[in-house]
């Protein structure tokens, strides 16, 4: 089952009508979140099904009470979140006691203290990003998985696949993100440090990419 695009007012009510007996994952193609309030009972839905959620793209806003809510929470290696304070304008009103309750839920999922205190300081126009490859220790328990098999994936993998996302941009701008990718992966997974990790990033077409190799002998 796969959902993409905003969270209405139905969700939690189009979530009990299309989930069946059988149905073990929801997969979050790309959302910009919407309506917290309801993003909340669809999450307590998905808690009680016990639904592994899946993010492919993006899962932003109040998405993320989806992600939390999952009993197993897969991500592709490129997949982000993205959190903000709730909007009194799509809540229509007060936003601060959706706020906390959205809150009591991340925390009781596994997002740290620190990802909350970002989320309250960022305004609703604006997105704090959550990367899994570098932010891993502050998201709730997440399995990465290969977007072709579903197959999970190691850390150490997924930051590799993370970094030749970025060297498969245009040259010009993967040239000034080859060194801020690389240490990323590099600091994140600890495991790409080993002649064996290296050797994997620096297959990644650098041809593209000049002073690649220098970057990596330089780290």
């Amino acid at each position: 089952l796969q959902l993409s695009g905003g969270i209405g007012r139905r969700l939690a009510v189009d979530l009990e009508s299309a989930v069946t007996p059988t149905t073990r994952t929801l997969v979050i193609v790309d959302s910009l979140g919407g309506s917290v309030d309801s993003a909340i009972a669809a999450a307590n839905f998905i808690r009680s099904n016990g639904l592994t959620l899946r993010v492919e793209r993006s899962c932003m806003s109040a998405c993320v009470a989806l992600f939390a809510a999952a009993r197993r929470r897969e991500l592709y290696p490129n997949a982000v979140l993205g959190l903000h304070q709730s909007s009194a304008v799509v809540e229509g009103g007060d936003a601060s006691e959706v706020d906390r309750v959205y809150d009591e839920l991340l925390r009781q999922a596994g997002f740290s203290e620190a990802v909350l205190a970002r989320r309250a300081k960022t305004m609703p126009d604006g997105m704090d990003l959550l990367l899994p490859t570098r932010d891993a220790e502050s998201l709730p328990s997440f399995v990465f998985v290969d977007e072709r098999s579903n197959r999970p994936l190691s850390p150490g993998h997924a930051g590799i696949i993370y970094v030749a996302a970025q060297f498969s941009k245009d040259p010009a701008e993967a040239a000034q993100l080859r060194g801020q990718a690389l240490q990323l992966a590099l600091k994140v997974h600890p495991e790409l440090a080993s002649l064996q990790g290296v050797r994997m990033v620096a297959r990644w077409d650098t041809r593209d990419v000049p002073g690649f190799q220098t970057t990596i002998s330089d780290l």
